[in-house]
């Protein structure tokens, strides 16, 4: 890769699995130091592994977001501190879905979609 990011550090959530995993890797490659965020420690610390054996910098972080400002708000807290005391690039990837049409959806469960999907990133 080029060092692109080289000096940078980013923050991706949801980064335990498929596309926030393909990101957070493909920013470690490119010289970013990264807080890989998600809800599962040992799927998080093996993209961070992945990171480190491309010579790349990574961290876990661990989140479960809901949209609350408050949860947004400690991981962004922790990510910074585990990132040097700057976040450059963040990557709002963290989302949940039911497996249910969206008219058969409860309401409880459409909260917590709306909470992670839309609220989540904006209290971020």
């Amino acid at each position: 890769m080029s060092g692109r990011l080289k000096d940078r550090t980013a923050l991706v959530t949801g980064a335990t699995s498929n596309i926030g995993a393909a990101i957070a890797i493909a920013f470690g490659a490119e010289g970013a130091h990264v807080a890989v965020s998600g809800r599962n420690a040992a799927r998080g610390q093996e993209v961070v592994d992945a990171i480190r054996r491309t010579g790349g910098r990574a961290d876990f972080v661990r989140a479960d977001l809901d949209g609350s400002a408050a949860r947004s708000r400690a991981l962004a807290d922790e990510a910074t501190r585990v990132l040097g005391g700057r976040i450059d690039i963040l990557v709002n990837n963290a989302g949940i879905y039911p497996p249910t049409t969206t008219q058969a959806t409860d309401e409880p469960t459409f909260d917590q979609v709306y909470g992670v999907n839309v609220k989540a990133p904006r209290t971020s």
